[in-house]
């Protein structure tokens, strides 16, 4: 007697509308955190061209540190890019011990860079900011702002580097919210501290620089809270934050690619 089998019927392909409601759904937070890190920058340009004194100087300082922000950027992204390619695919292949590993390896190697970066621009933001060939109190301005960023690089790397990880974990949203917190707060501090709002102190392009660097904390913060989560895309174990240097040679082999690209692109 022989046994009639029931034939197994394959699932059916997405639509093509259905492709691109997905593609956008996972490409427009990206897009939208990229435009509010943007807006960070420009928050400082405009309140450096409208200082009451030295608008002019204010505004050339801002505009040089713009270039070191970018390639803070630049650094995240050589970090960055292992950790999502790494974790996307773990993440597929349903290993999300690997996934959460691979995070934790990934925070720490963003802080390890913050501090190795962020101690030579503090030793020798002196001699980077003559390169730039600023003069007078422009030159004063940058090196100022300069020595506060470098000790935040690490909160910052963080920032950058965890918004790589949730989006390799298929979470998208969560990075663009935080750096919508992160733009609410370096606006509202930069504004206060600048012109002396709330009570507080006069600072002038002090206060610029100083609201920024709050900003970029609170972003850091944020997200190691974030990661720390069970419902996050994926999870930060405290334990997984011991450096293994063959998974972070892994990560930076692969990123480091695209940070070549991008810095001579």
């Amino acid at each position: 007697m022989t046994r009639l089998s029931t034939p197994i019927l394959a699932p059916a392909s997405p639509s093509n509308g259905q492709l691109l409601r997905e593609l956008l759904a996972l490409a427009l937070p990206v897009w939208a955190e990229q435009v509010l890190n943007m807006m960070v920058g420009l928050n400082d340009t405009y309140l450096a061209n409208h200082l009451p004194r030295d608008g002019a100087s204010a505004g050339a300082a801002i505009g040089t540190i713009t270039y070191f922000l970018w390639f803070i950027g630049l650094l995240a992204g050589s970090v960055g890019a292992g950790s999502t390619a790494i974790i996307a695919r773990a993440k597929g292949a349903r290993h999300r011990r690997l996934a959460n590993s691979v995070t934790g390896q990934s925070i720490s190697a963003s802080v390890l860079v913050g501090l190795a970066v962020g101690a030579f621009l503090f030793v020798a933001a002196h001699q980077v900011i003559e390169l730039t060939q600023l003069q007078g109190i422009a030159q004063g301005f940058a090196y100022s702002y300069l020595r506060m960023l470098s000790v935040t690089l690490p909160f910052t790397m963080l920032l950058f580097v965890a918004n790589s990880c949730l989006r390799g974990g298929g979470d998208t949203v969560t990075p663009a919210i935080v750096m919508v917190i992160v733009n609410i707060i370096n606006m509202v501090c930069s504004f206060a501290l600048c012109r002396g709002w709330f009570g507080l102190p006069v600072m002038g392009f002090d206060g610029i620089a100083e609201g920024t660097i709050i900003a970029y904390i609170a972003g850091g913060v944020i997200q190691f809270i974030v990661l720390l989560q069970p419902s996050a895309a994926v999870r930060l174990y405290l334990h997984r934050l011991r450096p293994h240097w063959t998974t972070i040679k892994r990560l930076l082999r692969i990123g480091t690619p695209a940070l070549v690209g991008d810095f001579l692109g």
